[in-house]
């Protein structure tokens, strides 16, 4: 077979599941089916899989792989059909409660990657669909919220670039990441985001190997997610509050000496400049400048 794989497989699975929250306890039995097919030679694989289970839901998804000389290339598909969590049909809280007939979710999602190992670039793109999206909204100042269910199709599109690059001891590695949807407003989703690492390697007298460097990440502006403890979920309400535009730098040490490793962290170094901090959610305020210490050490029998 020159090297080549072929396989088949199958399953059946069974699922027990209960939810209990007082009037509205409830429990939910699958009955699932699964089967999966691979090829594999020498440099490529190809691979499909679905599920399907006696509530109509299903995923299929397929995979393609190969490798020529230092190029690899990958393309994947999937589409799934699926019930919206039972936390967005029914909720009987303290102080809030909904009953809904939300239709099932589809979801459509196409990945692309290119990556030329010599040059230590990656390029990835991800394009992805949703028919009747679900999400919660805020409806007070009392954080109070809804569930929701959009009638359009939204879409999304990111591609992601990545170099790393060497210089003697000296790394840079860094990646840049660029969103575009026309329903920014309910996924609150920066147009672009990276990150980027640089640092030092070396040893010293040729036993403790050590890595000196700086870690940083920015995201563009976007509107702010606000967040319900009650029921644990993330909520897009109309507070207009803005996040992003804000480097934040870390700093990080890291050595081994035979089994033992150490690492040193400052994290949010730059605090207070521009800024005194900054926050991803509404509310909740991300950790101030923090100095972590970390030890590792691997015993053998």
């Amino acid at each position: 077979n020159n090297g080549a794989n072929l396989g088949l497989a199958g399953s059946i699975t069974y699922q027990n599941n209960q939810f209990k929250q007082g009037t509205i306890d409830s429990v939910f039995n699958y009955l699932g089916f699964s089967g999966r097919g691979f090829y594999k030679a020498k440099a490529s694989e190809l691979e499909a899989e679905i599920k399907v289970n006696d509530r109509a839901e299903f995923n299929f998804s397929a995979l393609a792989r190969t490798n020529l000389k230092n190029i690899g290339l990958a393309f994947s598909f999937t589409q799934s059909l699926a019930e919206p969590e039972f936390i967005f049909k029914r909720w009987d809280g303290n102080h809030q409660r909904w009953s809904t007939n939300f239709k099932d979710i589809s979801t459509t999602t196409i990945n692309a990657t290119a990556a030329i190992l010599p040059l230590q670039f990656a390029l990835h793109a991800n394009y992805q669909i949703i028919k009747n999206y679900t999400y919660f909204t805020g409806v007070s100042r009392f954080n109070f919220i809804a569930p929701m269910q959009l009638d359009d199709e939204l879409d999304i599109f990111t591609i992601t670039a990545s170099k790393g690059f060497t210089f003697g001891n000296y790394t840079l590695k860094t990646s840049a990441t660029y969103a575009k949807t026309d329903f920014a407003d309910i996924l609150n989703t920066p147009k672009f985001y990276t990150e980027n690492s640089f640092y030092y390697t070396s040893s010293l007298f040729k036993v403790l190997k050590f890595q000196l460097g700086v870690e940083g990440r920015y995201f563009s502006k976007a509107k702010s997610f606000s967040y319900t403890p009650e029921i644990g979920r993330f909520y897009v309400d109309n507070s207009n509050r803005e996040i992003g535009n804000y480097p934040i730098l870390d700093l990080f040490l890291s050595a081994s000496l035979k089994r033992v490793r150490f690492l040193l962290r400052f994290d949010h170094v730059n605090q207070g400049y521009p800024q005194d901090g900054y926050i991803t959610v509404q509310r909740y305020p991300m950790p101030d400048r923090t100095f972590k210490f970390g030890v590792n050490w691997r015993f053998y029998d």
